[in-house]
């Protein structure tokens, strides 16, 4: 026979019961995707080097362009003397040296640039994706919810035609009392069941990236 303490037995052991299948989704939810801290601080990372790169680019472009007026300034005109000539070319090459290193470090920021590009597209991806299953979650656990009341709501209409019909020595009220209690049971099967799926739900969304 199902006492009302028993009952209340179930249900805690039904919440012990949900609480590993629920923790290892978790575990295996956050070891198939990164977490979208980790993606972000990424990201601000990359941003940093950039902008970084970006200032020391433009200073030595403006070094350069100051050099390459100086040369022009000092080596122009066909009387300069032999020791003057070879200390312009010298510049000149220098200056040819400095100008291919800057367009190497202006390649290497374009690489950056687009890696950036592609990290914040994925970032935006995966907010799209978090938020899809937010929603399907949400919807999920509003119908485990409803379920779950509807699940209590008859276990105590069961309840109390058993309590009030659990004096009668009427052979027909005492198969009445059996049937419902067969129904009792069916009914809190779909609470047990119901019951862990809302705290799947429930627990889910901190699986999600979002942390």
């Amino acid at each position: 026979m199902i006492t009302r303490g028993r009952f209340h037995a179930a249900l805690v052991a039904v919440f012990l019961a949900a609480l590993a299948p629920a923790l290892l989704g978790l575990a295996g939810t956050a070891a198939a995707e990164p977490r979208l801290d980790r993606i972000l601080a990424t990201e601000q990372s990359l941003t940093r080097k950039i902008e970084q790169a970006e200032r020391r680019l433009r200073r030595e472009q403006k070094k350069l362009a100051r050099a390459a007026s100086d040369l022009e300034r000092r080596c122009a005109g066909q009387s300069i003397d032999r020791e003057r000539r070879m200390r312009c070319a010298n510049l000149s090459e220098s200056l040819e040296q400095n100008r291919e290193s800057l367009d190497r470090d202006a390649e290497k920021l374009a690489r950056h640039q687009e890696r950036l590009a592609k990290l914040s597209a994925k970032i935006a991806l995966q907010h799209k994706r978090t938020e899809r299953q937010q929603e399907k979650l949400s919807k999920r656990l509003a119908r485990a919810e409803a379920r779950v009341s509807k699940a209590e709501q008859q276990i105590a209409t069961i309840w109390a035609f058993i309590d009030s019909q659990a004096g009668s020595e009427a052979a027909r009220r005492a198969k009445k009392v059996e049937e419902y209690r067969a129904r009792l049971a069916k009914s809190e099967r779909m609470h047990q069941r119901w019951t862990e799926k809302r705290y799947e739900y429930r627990t889910a969304p901190e699986a999600l990236g979002d942390g």
